[in-house]
């Protein structure tokens, strides 16, 4: 019993393998830079940046050269970006829209995105929501 404490103790491999956590790539980057343009829209980062109004209808973002679409698994029509999209001080690589909406006179009310960290775990959230916090939430609020 005590050769195998030590021979476990010395060991530098983990003694638990982590079969349900899967690995992403970290698919968000936070900036150092600070920008107050939240309520205004998001930019492409491409070359030149184009930044997009929140006010921008379904019609105006599929004629952009820099937006493609894919069908989802649930054969859902998606609006995705060739490039990283910011948004304030946070650079989303997975920033997208449902386009299935039946009027494309409309802005478009509901984006989304895959965030993950390095680690696979739940900093992703504990990231983002600390940058949201303190550069939307003003501090009278409080």
């Amino acid at each position: 019993m005590i050769l195998y404490f030590f021979e476990h103790s010395l060991n530098s491999e983990p003694f638990k393998k982590q079969i349900w956590r899967r690995k992403h790539p970290k698919t968000y980057t936070i900036l150092d830079f600070i920008y107050k343009d939240y309520n205004l829209g998001f930019e492409i980062q491409s070359n030149p940046k184009i930044f997009v109004s929140w006010d921008t209808t379904y019609n105006a973002l599929k004629d952009l050269e820099h937006v493609f679409f894919e069908t989802s698994p649930y054969n859902q029509k998606l609006l995705k970006f060739k490039y990283p999209v910011r948004i304030g001080n946070v650079i989303l690589n997975t920033f997208q829209a449902y386009f299935d909406n039946p009027r494309t006179d409309v802005p478009v009310l509901h984006y989304y995105c895959d965030c993950y960290n390095d680690s696979g775990n739940d900093g992703s959230y504990f990231d983002l929501k600390h940058v949201l916090s303190h550069d939307v939430i003003n501090d009278d609020d409080f």
